[in-house]
């Protein structure tokens, strides 16, 4: 997925989103301003990354500093929204390996993403994959 369709996703769903120094942190979503703040030394992989993180944050409604299980959530939120099956096979064809480095790079994700997408792949079965890869939870 292109930050551009991230980008038009949050904006979808009444989040926007902009660049601001925001010291050791890659992003930030603040729910009371319906806002996603993104750290502007960020890589590519690292930008998609932590929109696509910011944007499970704002799914799920949380705000500020989570736990480590929250967080945890959101990164998984964001793999699913990343990355499909069909993608992540591919990307793993085209590696020639099965290093989460190489995977991420070839999916143009941070390797913390893919982790999160396998550590996925265990609950999803009342998860489903809709438009841009937004999820909704259930059957």
């Amino acid at each position: 997925m292109e930050f551009y369709e991230l980008v038009a996703q949050a904006e979808a769903s009444g989040v926007a989103v902009m660049t601001r120094n925001i010291g050791r942190h890659h992003g930030r979503y603040l729910l009371k301003h319906r806002l996603i703040m993104l750290s502007p030394r960020l890589s590519g992989p690292q930008t998609i990354s932590a929109l696509a993180h910011e944007l499970g944050h704002a799914f799920y409604g949380d705000d500020g500093p989570q736990p480590p299980e929250l967080e945890a959530r959101a990164w998984r939120w964001a793999a699913c929204a990343l990355i499909t099956p069909a993608l992540y096979a591919e990307a793993e064809v085209a590696a020639a390996t099965t290093h989460l480095g190489a995977i991420a790079r070839e999916l143009g994700v941070t390797r913390q993403v893919v982790e999160a997408w396998l550590d996925a792949q265990d609950s999803m079965s009342n998860v489903r994959y809709i438009n841009f890869g937004r999820i909704e939870q259930g059957a």
